[in-house]
């Protein structure tokens, strides 16, 4: 008797699964067409060119990354320094 209660037990885990917080479950084809669209699109993507500002900035950081500062504390210092440049300066970038 106790090896059939046992048995129903197990069955009715079984039938019953437990329902995941997780969407990514069950995917619908429609989504991956989509995505490779997408993904084809970014392919073909051109990318602009570096604005002056960014051209300083990453001379200024990899100059001054040595220093041990933080990487947001370089980039205010990056900031404060573009601003007090004059345009005959900014125009090498």
């Amino acid at each position: 008797m106790m090896r059939k209660k046992n048995i129903i037990i197990l069955y009715k885990m079984k039938k019953s699964p437990r329902r995941s917080h997780k969407k990514s479950a069950k995917r619908s084809p429609k989504k991956s067409v989509k995505r490779s669209v997408k993904r084809s699109a970014k392919k073909s993507h051109k990318k602009r060119k570096a604005s002056p500002y960014i051209k300083f900035a990453t001379k200024y950081f990899k100059e001054h990354k040595s220093t041990g500062k933080k990487a947001t504390q370089l980039m205010k210092e990056a900031g404060a320094a573009w601003r007090k440049m004059s345009d005959a300066e900014k125009k090498k970038f």
